[in-house]
């Protein structure tokens, strides 16, 4: 496959092709883009092509949008947003809009993400780019804004889990503790987000002085969380696993978490006991507590004699 992708790739710079026939160069390019997607070449490989696609041609739409997708595959976000934004420019495109929105998520990019969004929607109106710009409002903090948008998507795609924890954090924005849990929950139940969903709704039961509800929250993030440690692979193989996908990205590969995530929920759910006089567990709690108090401020737990400084503790 290696030599298909090199003759290819040669049709791919041959200026005078690229004259006479911008679109065979295209699709031969993208050819090696398909190889690569099966695994046959490198992205490494798929990007060369279209840099010497784009070497002395300024390319279309459709070359623009294959070259910013493949970088995306290299994980060179920004660089990809530059092929993006051109392809577009050339030639307006909700597909091409809808992958820019993505990649502007990786970048925390979320008022490009919105710009993006709503150009998608206006060329398409389809309830996943409701989605897209509910999600950049939510991101933004323009909940009042993000909420129609998401009534649009949760009514038009009920299976989707995205569209149901957006609800539910824009809910949480709008201070509505009420019903924010119900819509995280749900997220949760269709395969969405992990264990820190379920604090997130339990979080909200507490300010709806609901701490039944929220105790079952923070035990589900429990179990939760357990069960996802205990699916996954032996440290010695996933770092195998990591390292393989990095080469293959030609990337590195981000150091190893070493806090146990499990000892935020775990910490959470005693925290909530305690505070609410369950005594019996001190112990526990005792056994966690220095791994909590090592944690940043924004998942740090307090000890049971440090909750009443402010209110905001009783919130995520």
């Amino acid at each position: 496959m290696a030599g298909v992708a090199a003759a290819l790739g040669r049709m791919a710079s041959d200026g005078g092709l690229k004259a006479a026939h911008p679109m065979a160069v295209v699709n031969a390019a993208n050819q090696v883009a398909e190889l690569a997607m099966a695994g046959h070449v490198g992205w490494h490989e798929a990007s060369r092509v279209f840099s010497e696609l784009h070497t002395g041609w300024e390319g279309n739409a459709f070359s623009l949008r294959s070259h910013a997708l493949i970088l995306t595959q290299l994980e060179q976000m920004t660089q990809a947003m530059d092929y993006f934004e051109a392809s577009v420019r050339l030639q307006p495109d909700d597909y091409t809009h809808s992958q820019a929105v993505v990649t502007c998520q990786h970048l925390k990019r979320y008022d490009d993400a919105l710009r993006h969004a709503q150009a998608a929607l206006r060329l398409n109106p389809l309830p996943e780019y409701h989605l897209d710009v509910g999600s950049a409002l939510v991101k933004l903090g323009r909940y009042q804004e993000a909420h129609p948008h998401l009534k649009i998507a949760t009514a038009k795609l009920p299976e989707s889990s995205a569209a149901c924890l957006e609800m539910g954090l824009c809910l949480m924005g709008l201070g509505n503790s009420k019903d924010a849990p119900t819509w995280l929950e749900r997220g949760v139940a269709l395969g969405g987000g992990d264990f820190r969903i379920w604090l997130l709704a339990a979080g909200q039961h507490v300010k709806g002085n609901n701490h039944t509800e929220a105790r079952r929250c923070y035990d589900a993030g429990v179990k939760a969380c357990k069960a996802a440690r205990a699916s996954r692979p032996p440290p010695s193989a996933q770092r195998a696993v990591e390292d393989k996908d990095s080469m293959r990205r030609g990337s590195t590969r981000k150091p190893e978490e070493t806090d146990d995530e499990c000892v935020l929920a775990e910490g959470r759910a005693l925290e909530h006991r305690q505070r609410f006089c369950d005594w019996n567990r001190w112990s526990q709690y005792a056994s966690l507590e220095q791994a909590m108090l090592a944690r940043s401020s924004e998942e740090r737990v307090l000890t049971p004699f440090q909750v009443h400084l402010s209110p905001r503790y009783l919130t995520l």
